[in-house]
């Protein structure tokens, strides 16, 4: 059964994952994210990304500011929903590969946006992990 501490975990969680991407601790989310995540974006239809290439895709962000405007979650099952509204200023350098946008279209994406997410967490063992995170796209 999901607690009221679980819920506030996951929530702590979250603002531990946007620090550590503004902090560039890359290694925490390694830890953090599922071994299973997946990243979908609707602003990049059609091209879901892995853990690993998530992870070296925010390698490539530069002089990050990341605010949080808003975080909740609510149980569902077994799992947990999270929904997560930002403003981001970033700089984004990573070449996402063929067929994607390039980083100077990422970062006008991005850039000086309010955004909107909902990620879903599960309990690995005694740990939450982030194994689902969409990116619903900008919402000003």
């Amino acid at each position: 059964m999901i607690t009221s501490s679980d819920l506030e975990h996951v929530v702590a969680l979250a603002r531990q994952w946007i620090q550590a991407l503004v902090e560039g601790r890359f290694e925490w989310m390694e830890r953090y994210l599922a071994g299973d995540f997946l990243f979908t974006s609707h602003l990049i239809p059609g091209k879901p990304i892995a853990k690993k290439p998530f992870i070296e895709a925010v390698r490539g962000t530069q002089k990050a500011r990341i605010d949080v405007l808003s975080c909740q979650a609510e149980p569902a099952g077994n799992i947990i929903i999270l929904r997560t509204l930002l403003y981001v200023e970033e700089q984004f350098t990573s070449d996402l590969g063929p067929e994607m946008p390039t980083p100077q279209e990422i970062t006008a994406l991005l850039s000086g946006h309010k955004l909107a997410y909902v990620s879903g967490y599960r309990r690995v063992g005694s740990e939450w992990q982030c194994f689902d995170h969409h990116q619903i796209g900008q919402i000003d």
